[in-house]
């Protein structure tokens, strides 16, 4: 199994590699918005908060804004553009299965990832001042959870998609609302209509955002039982849904 995850892994970042315009935008979305809405709301001054700049609420949303866009938008169609191009058909006939796929899958989104929040937080730090108010431990639990609800849910919208064109489709669809009504997008919820917020309040993205700005400002995570449980479960769902609809070609499932 660990030499197919390899296989795998290796196989979408060499992918990933033939499109550098593609990564490029990837790498590159979070970043900008943070320039974009630094610039306008005047990350770095100092917030109504004593030690807090603006740009340590901003960060959080924008590091979820990396992970929406690299699920939804890039790695969701892939697969189905795999299933079309025959190469899952072909990778039918190896002992790679489905979870080892997908999991290989997630790794390669992961790695373009941290290239984005990286470069996110460096931009921060120069260019606002960004700081850091939790402990790693916390960051990497709400990091980690984060990840669940995002990337197990663009594997089985690509699932379900009969090709490339449906996968892209259903990504924009799904991902730019996670975007913007969960505030990731840089729309501060406290704008919303209150039933409008009552919806948004349990989107998945939604959930991502509180636990990322919890663990970013040094709050207690463990006061986000609810949640901490949400995203667990939630995550779980999909990976268990995205397996079963998953297929190898435009007929055939496993």
């Amino acid at each position: 199994m660990l030499r197919g995850l390899k296989a795998m892994i290796l196989h979408h970042v060499r992918v990933r590699l033939r499109e550098p315009i593609a990564v490029f935008f990837d790498i590159l979305w979070a970043p900008l918005m943070l320039l974009l809405f630094g610039t306008i709301f005047s990350a770095g001054a100092e917030s109504g908060m004593p030690g807090f700049r603006n740009v340590d609420f901003m960060a959080p949303d924008l590091i979820l804004l990396a992970i929406i866009v690299i699920g939804f938008l890039d790695f969701t169609p892939e697969v189905a553009s795999e299933r079309e191009s025959g190469f899952l058909r072909r990778l039918h006939v190896t002992p790679v299965r489905p979870m080892v796929y997908l999991l290989g899958l997630a790794a390669a989104a992961l790695i373009v990832t941290l290239f984005s929040v990286a470069l996110l937080l460096v931009l921060g730090k120069l260019l606002f001042g960004l700081r850091f108010h939790g402990s790693l431990g916390a960051l990497l639990w709400a990091f980690f959870l984060a990840l669940l609800l995002v990337y197990p849910f663009s594997f089985l919208l690509a699932g379900i998609s009969t090709t490339s064109s449906m996968a892209r489709a259903l990504g924009f669809v799904v991902g730019f609302p996670l975007m913007f009504l969960s505030g990731a997008a840089g729309v501060p919820l406290e704008l919303f209509p209150e039933g409008l917020l009552k919806v948004s309040q349990w989107l998945p993205a939604t959930v991502g955002v509180k636990l990322m700005a919890a663990a970013w400002l040094g709050q207690d995570l463990g006061a986000l039982r609810v949640e901490n449980l949400y995203a667990i479960l939630f995550g779980l769902g999909c990976i268990i849904l995205s397996a079963r609809f998953f297929r190898w070609d435009d007929q055939a499932s496993e």
